[in-house]
C-alpha cells in the first residue's frame, strides 16, 4: 500500500474504515498491511488507526535514512509472531 505524503488524516480514517469493511465482508480471521504509508506525518491519526482496529506496529526501528519509520508493517498478529529485521541500505531512500 502506498499513501502520499501530505494527504491529511483523512487517508488514515478511510483505511481504518476500508479494513473494517474487509474484514466483515470476507471474514478474514487476520490482516496483514505493509506498505509506504508516510504515518509519520499524521502520527495521532497513524496510533488511533492501530489503537481502534486492534493492530500492531511490527517495525520497531527506522526505515528512512532520516531515521522516520514510513514503512510499516501492520497486523492483527501477537507481536512474535512476525519478526521484522532491519537490513543495510538497498538504494534509494524513496
Amino acid at each position: 500500500m502506498y499513501r502520499p505524503p501530505r494527504q491529511g488524516p483523512a487517508t488514515l480514517h478511510y483505511l481504518s474504515e476500508k479494513l473494517y469493511d474487509l474484514l466483515i465482508v470476507h471474514r478474514c480471521s487476520h490482516v496483514l498491511v505493509m506498505g509506504d504509508l508516510n504515518h509519520h506525518l499524521e502520527q495521532q491519526a497513524y496510533e488511533n488507526l492501530l489503537d481502534v482496529q486492534g493492530l500492531i506496529d511490527h517495525v520497531t526501528f527506522p526505515t528512512h535514512e532520516r531515521g522516520e519509520t514510513l514503512d510499516p508493517v501492520i497486523s492483527d498478529l501477537q507481536e512474535d509472531t512476525l519478526c521484522c529485521h532491519q537490513l543495510g541500505p538497498v538504494g534509494s531512500s524513496n
